[in-house]
């Protein structure tokens, strides 16, 4: 069954994509259909195993943003919310969701910064050239201080 919906998913990706490329979607399935007819359907080789693995990055990608706006787990399905099984909590709203993904982008950056300037310091870097090099990357000066300080503490 999953190799289904990864196989339905990439079948879809893979002619909207040929669509857009060729200039239409009859070109697409022009392709498709020749290919398999020209080569004797040797060219099925290398069609399923593309929209099978095309298929699954787009199911993973699109879980992992269900995932982000709050789905329960990763084998959830995509569905709408009132289709979801009642907990006994209310559905978050669009401002507790952006909320959540403005604090998980809030702790990618400081992850970020706190990770470049202990690599940094391993190379010997001086405070100097890593504030210089952060604040053309456009970090502001608090948020430089306050992550050197917490990798000074953390060691």
């Amino acid at each position: 069954m999953k190799t289904f919906q990864e196989l339905t998913v990439g079948v879809f990706v893979i002619y909207i994509a040929l669509a857009v490329m060729t200039g239409g979607f009859a070109n697409a399935a022009m392709i498709l259909v020749f290919s398999v007819i020209c080569t004797a359907g040797i060219a099925l080789v290398l069609w399923i195993p593309l929209c099978i693995g095309v298929g699954k990055l787009g199911l993973m990608v699109a879980r992992a943003i269900a995932r982000s706006i709050g789905a329960s787990s990763q084998n959830a399905p995509l569905t709408d919310s009132s289709d979801r099984p009642r907990t006994g909590q209310p559905p978050q709203s669009s401002s507790s969701i952006t909320d959540t993904l403005a604090q998980t982008l809030e702790t990618n950056n400081r992850l970020a910064i706190k990770d470049y300037i202990y690599r940094a310091r391993r190379l010997d870097h001086s405070y100097e050239r890593i504030f210089n090099q952060l604040s053309h990357q456009g970090w502001s000066e608090a948020e430089i201080n306050q992550a050197y300080q917490t990798v000074i503490q953390e060691g």
